[in-house]
Parts: C-alpha cells; sequence; structure tokens
C-alpha cells in the first residue's frame, strides 16, 4: 500500500484533471527526490483498477529493476520488456526498456496509456518512434527537469504541464535535505571547446585527469567531507578509476563504476556503498538518473556540463534526507553552480521551445562570486565586506581560466539571492528584463525575461 504525501496527490489530481479537459498528453514536473517513482506506481495502479493497461518506459536498466521493486510493493502485477528479462506480453501492466520496445513492438497489444521515465530524453528517434506509433494511447511525461539541451520543447508530446513542488520548498518543508556548496574560485569551464552543445568531452578528460587535479579533488574531500558516504561524477572512465585509485592508496574504501561494468559488479558495489562498506563510488555517465540511496551524505562534482537538467539531476543524488544527515555537501570542483546555480533557485519550467544561444569556447557566465582573502569564505560579487568576517573587499581583476588549484569555500546563497531578486523588482521594463538576463549570462535571456514578466503591464505593447 502506498500512502502519498499531499502534494503526490495534488499532482495525481492535477493530472487527471488535464486529461479530463481532453488533453491527451500532459507532462508532470516534479524535483528529484520527491517521489516521482511512488507517486507514478499509485497512478498506474488506478488505471489498473479501472482495467486500463500501461506502458511504464525507462532508458535504463537501474530504472527497470527500481520500477519493478516499486510496483510489487504494492503488489501491482506486470510484465517486463527488456533484454534478459522473462516475458509476460499478457499483462496489462508493462514496465518496458526503450531500446527493447522498439524492437518487439509487434509483440505486444497498444496499451491506452503510456507513461515515460525521465521524458526530458523525448525528441530522440526511438522515443519518437514509440510515440508515433500509438497515436490512440494517453501519454504522461515524467521529469525533473523537463529542459533539452538543444533547446527544443515538448508541445509535440504534451498539450499541458502540472507541476509539483520546488526544491526549495521540499527543503524547506524536510522532505529533502539542505545542503552547503564548496566551489573553486578559479575553475573555468569557457577554456573548453564546445561538441553538441555541452563541453568537449576529450578536451575536458584530458584536462580533468592530471595527476595533480585528481590529487586535489581527494585533499578538498579531505577538508570539507571526511568520512561522509560520497558518490563522485567524473568527466570519463579514466580520470573515475584515477580518482577511485588516489582514495583508496589513503586508506579509503572506493569503487568505481560505468555503463560497462558487469551488472553483478554494480550491483555488489551500490550494496556495499548502502550498507557503508564503501565510502565512495565514482562514476561515469551512470548515476544521473535512478540513483536511489538516500544515505549519500556528499557530492564530489568533477564534471562540467552546459546542462541544467543533468547539473541539477546530479545533484539531487545527494538531496534525499536520511538519519543523522543534517546537510548535504556538495564539493563542486567544476564550479558548474556559477554556471547554473543554486538546487533552491526557482525555475520557470516550460513546454514551450526556447530561443538558444549557440555557445562557443571562450563563453563566460557571469561569476557571482568572490573570496575574502582574510577567511576564505566565498560570498557574492557585489558584496563589499565579508558575510562571513566582516572584512572589506579589495576591487581588483579576477584570476586567469588555467589553473584549477585553489580552495573551495562554502556559495553564500542568501545573500545571491536577495540581490537578484532586488535586481528583478527593479527592472522596468521588457528591454530591461532581457538586458538583465543578459547580463547574467543566461542562454535566452528573452526567453527568460518574457516568461519571468509574461503578468507584469509596463504600460507598454509587447
Amino acid at each position: 500500500m502506498i500512502i502519498l504525501r499531499p502534494y503526490q496527490e495534488k499532482l495525481i489530481s492535477d493530472v487527471r484533471l488535464e486529461l479530463q479537459r481532453g488533453n491527451r498528453g500532459v507532462l508532470m514536473q516534479s524535483a528529484t527526490g520527491s517521489g516521482k517513482t511512488a507517486t507514478t506506481a499509485y497512478m498506474i495502479s488506478e488505471a489498473f483498477k479501472r482495467g486500463k493497461s500501461v506502458w511504464f518506459i525507462v532508458h535504463r536498466e537501474e530504472l527497470i529493476k527500481q520500477s519493478s521493486l516499486a510496483f510489487e510493493k504494492i503488489n501491482l502485477s506486470h510484465g517486463i520488456v527488456a533484454a534478459g528479462w522473462p516475458t509476460n506480453y499478457k499483462s496489462k501492466i508493462q514496465i518496458c526498456s526503450i531500446m527493447t520496445l522498439k524492437n518487439r513492438l509487434h509483440m505486444l497489444s497498444r496499451p491506452d496509456m503510456i507513461v515515460y521515465d525521465e521524458c526530458q530524453y523525448m525528441g530522440a528517434d526511438t522515443w519518437d518512434y514509440i510515440f508515433g506509433e500509438n497515436p490512440n494511447a494517453y501519454h504522461i511525461g515524467l521529469s525533473a527537469t523537463p529542459w533539452r539541451l538543444d533547446g527544443k520543447g515538448f508541445r509535440k508530446y504534451f498539450q499541458s504541464m502540472v507541476k509539483g513542488p520546488s526544491v526549495k520548498w521540499l527543503i524547506d518543508n524536510k522532505y529533502l535535505s539542505d545542503y552547503t556548496i564548496f566551489a573553486p574560485t578559479n575553475f573555468d569551464a569557457s577554456q573548453f571547446s564546445i561538441s553538441k552543445g555541452d563541453y568537449d568531452s576529450k578536451e575536458v578528460s584530458e584536462f580533468m585527469e592530471k595527476p595533480t587535479i585528481v590529487g586535489d579533488c581527494y585533499e578538498k574531500w579531505a577538508k570539507y567531507a571526511y568520512g561522509k558516504k560520497t558518490i563522485a561524477f567524473a568527466p570519463s572512465v579514466q580520470f573515475s578509476k584515477n580518482l577511485v585509485e588516489s582514495f583508496q592508496s589513503r586508506g579509503i574504501s572506493a569503487r568505481h563504476l560505468d555503463g560497462n561494468t558487469d551488472s553483478y559488479e554494480r550491483d555488489k558495489a551500490i550494496r556495499e556503498y548502502a550498507s557503508g562498506d564503501v565510502m565512495l563510488l565514482s562514476n561515469c555517465n551512470l548515476f544521473v538518473e535512478g540513483f536511489d540511496v538516500p544515505s549519500v551524505e556528499a557530492m564530489l562534482n568533477c564534471k562540467p556540463t552546459k546542462s541544467l537538467a543533468r547539473y541539477l539531476q546530479a545533484i539531487g543524488r545527494v538531496l534525499r534526507p536520511s538519519e543523522g544527515k543534517e546537510k548535504a555537501i556538495i564539493i563542486d570542483q567544476v564550479n558548474a553552480c556559477m554556471e547554473h546555480g543554486f538546487p533552491r533557485d526557482e525555475i520557470e519550467w516550460s513546454l514551450d521551445e526556447r530561443e538558444k544561444k549557440r555557445a562557443k569556447k571562450g563563453d563566460k557566465p557571469e561569476s557571482p562570486t568572490k573570496v575574502c582573502g582574510t577567511c576564505l569564505c566565498a560570498n557574492h560579487a557585489a558584496h563589499r565586506f565579508c558575510d562571513n568576517c566582516g572584512a572589506a573587499f579589495e576591487i581588483k581583476e579576477r584570476s586567469g581560466p588555467d589553473q584549477i588549484d585553489g580552495d573551495l569555500e562554502e556559495v553564500n546563497e542568501a545573500e545571491f539571492k536577495k540581490r537578484r531578486k532586488l535586481e528583478e523588482k527593479n527592472v522596468k521594463s521588457l528591454e530591461e528584463a532581457i538586458q538583465l538576463g543578459v547580463q547574467r549570462g543566461y542562454k535566452n535571456p528573452r526567453w527568460w525575461a518574457e516568461n519571468k514578466y509574461r503578468y507584469k503591464k509596463w504600460g507598454e505593447s509587447k
């Protein structure tokens, strides 16, 4: 039996209302760690009780297992359409691997409803094919971060969106863990070229795999998160292996996992990690989604990305609350928070396509921090005095981009957000709003301005 939280009940109610209004496609946005799997299991069980057939589509093996266990907990009988799993095509409920489903589509009866997990991947050829082959089904998308790197929207698949509570609300109400971010003062990702909309993986790997960088990661972890169960996000398989070796050489139990790791070894490492036998679990392109170990206490982020969705999904791995966790520790070795902001930031999710600024090497987001020379605390760039010790800041040029050495300091989020709200309050026209977006380095300042001030009346036509 699933006992839903009030906001989960409201999400399901909102989805049902949109379907009753005649929308055959609805996107349900809810933050990482808010309990989408339990919410989805309940929603599908209610459809099953009404005699409806449902496909639940996922894209990773870990998500097949996780979803099946969630369905079993409420005695929801289901089949699985995935390589290596026994099949039961007669079941009204099917958990489907997206790739296997495409190959076996001719073996299944068409469903009444399709639920797409992590639907930010909608638009990829396989997802698009499945959608197109089921024009008579209801389509429900699930995502914590409905945001595509290419800027394209989701209107082709969904006519409406229902939104769950923000990360800020979930933290304030103890559904997610609070956090502290420590970030470097002089790591600059703009030194990397852009490939397919993101930082060039080869350049990032070559830079990050230097022994001095790997060693610095351990030193920062030892300073800010020693003894805390940590998950690390690596830019390459080799970096992850090097990082694990660095920890192991210092007597810290650590494991590396990637997409090519044998499933038995992967499951074993995760069990040992969950039990506390492994202190650091490092991965490459594996745990952005589908990793659910609430007892994670710290995150070591070593992978820069221009994708807001990937950044927030990764941070979500450490925000689940657990006994004894006062605050999650986020060690942001690659200064991603300077590019994408803070987990608490309010984000205007939308189904619409956003104008995408073509990123290129040398593009720099405006950094909102500077470091106090007295106490080494990171403050907002506009501060005249250190929020921690009160020391006056000296006006000087920013340091160059070619070093990663430097301490990690706590980011003063409250002052940063207070200043931003004041800036937004003082905006007097759409043009000023767009200019503010440009100053902040937003990928699409016009899209941000038009959505942020959608209902603002300035006495001028838009």
